[in-house]
């Protein structure tokens, strides 16, 4: 990249004309040739021409950024989900930024590292995105726009945002068969496109990335990647009604987490295997799995999802006290989470305050509220089920043709 194209690029990004950065510094013309690089600006030009803009520029990469050794720091944090590590590779990558001059195409990439590092971090979804904005007009390599896109689709699932992550790892799809990505990156992103395929009910394609990503961090011994991917595998292994394989699943990340005391998961496995048992109606050890995961957990966010599926068993051997009890547990924890997750969970609580009310009116409008709220968020997989259990209710209050309507949905 030129000097002038670099000059170009960071007057656009400011949405500034020729004539604001070059007044009472040089002619629109001589701006106008050293921009389409017809000569070079002298040292106090291009000082002048930098101060204004308000980015310091320089015409070569001459003060030793070392980006591949700070990018293998990334992969290492980004591997152990290391949020003391990102937060100090952050400090240094801002002060890169401010005391450092460094050409445009160089900048972004440490800016995209910064971002990256904050990812690590909990709660930041809607600051990555604020973040993200400034990129959507910038002229980005395509390595740059693959790593915006993952990024932002990562961003968007976290605030609920499903549609907008597809459409985000669907263009970071197209780029991959362009660009000579490590295979880091290409295993970091079919991780995070597993979850996102899960989500949208995508079993199959969703178990085929999650094993590609498996097998490379099996390769380089990243426990902790090598569970995450037990895990999306064993989910989309139940979803697909391959139970033995989805329990084996679960049970291969327990035995990797318990052998590198990686303790932090076992809370989400319980969690997993209960909802293997529950699928094949061994209510029993779904409870006690269930118990035990919350026992493991130890966030609200993360303790939520156990609450409700003691709900749900509960709900099916008819226990009124204890769903009472979690129903108690979720409403008191609802508070403490975020509130697009509060909302999701004060929906499906609802559900069951009604049919332990044995309410019809309300058992009926909470089942639509379900239903409206998980169909607005295009999450596939809730809409099915909120959707059977409404026909069912219908189906029983003898509403037929309203049970149809929902059975249709499900099978459409």
């Amino acid at each position: 990249m030129t000097i002038g194209t670099i000059i170009k690029t960071e007057r656009l990004r400011k949405n500034m004309k020729q004539e604001t950065l070059a007044k009472e510094i040089c002619s629109i013309s001589h701006l106008s040739r050293i921009e389409n690089g017809k000569i070079d600006p002298s040292k106090e030009l291009l000082r002048k021409l930098s101060e204004r803009l308000g980015v310091p520029i320089v015409d070569d990469e001459s003060k030793n950024v070392e980006i591949e050794h700070l990018q293998e720091r990334l992969e290492t944090i980004i591997n152990l989900r290391d949020q003391k590590g990102a937060a100090q590779l952050m400090e240094e990558l801002n002060m890169l930024l401010l005391k450092v001059p460094v050409e445009v195409a160089l900048r972004i990439d440490l800016e995209l590292m910064l971002i990256r590092a904050q990812s690590v971090l909990h709660k930041q979804e809607e600051n990555i995105l604020q973040a993200l904005a400034k990129f959507t007009e910038t002229d980005l390599t395509p390595i740059q726009a693959f790593r915006v896109q993952q990024i932002k689709g990562m961003a968007s699932y976290g605030v609920g945002e499903l549609k907008v992550c597809l459409d985000c790892f669907s263009e970071a799809l197209n780029l991959m068969g362009i660009l000579p990505l490590s295979n880091f990156e290409r295993a970091d992103f079919y991780y995070v496109l597993s979850i996102a395929l899960m989500a949208d009910g995508q079993k199959f394609e969703a178990l085929e990335k999650a094993k590609e990503a498996l097998n490379f961090f099996q390769s380089i011994m990243v426990g902790r990647r090598v569970v995450e991917c037990y895990l999306v595998s064993g989910v989309a292994y139940k979803q697909i009604g391959q139970m033995d394989r989805a329990l084996e699943t679960f049970q291969l990340a327990e035995k990797v987490s318990r052998q590198l005391d990686l303790q932090t998961f076992l809370g989400v496995i319980y969690q997993n295997i209960g909802a293997v048992y529950s699928a094949i109606n061994h209510t029993d050890l779904a409870i006690s799995h269930f118990l035990q995961a919350i026992t493991c957990k130890k966030q609200p966010e993360q303790q939520v999802y156990s609450m409700l599926s003691l709900l749900n068993e509960h709900a099916k051997l008819g226990n009124r006290k204890d769903i009472r009890h979690w129903l108690e547990e979720g409403y008191r924890i609802l508070p403490k989470l975020s509130a697009p997750m509060r909302k999701r969970f004060e929906t499906q609580f609802d559900v069951y305050q009604a049919l332990y009310e044995e309410n019809d009116e309300r058992i009926e409008v909470s089942l639509l509220t379900a239903v409206r709220y998980f169909q607005k968020r295009k999450d596939k997989n809730q809409t099915k089920h909120y959707s059977k259990r409404l026909a069912e209710f219908y189906a029983s209050k003898r509403k037929y043709k309203k049970a149809v309507e929902y059975y249709r949905q499900i099978v459409e």
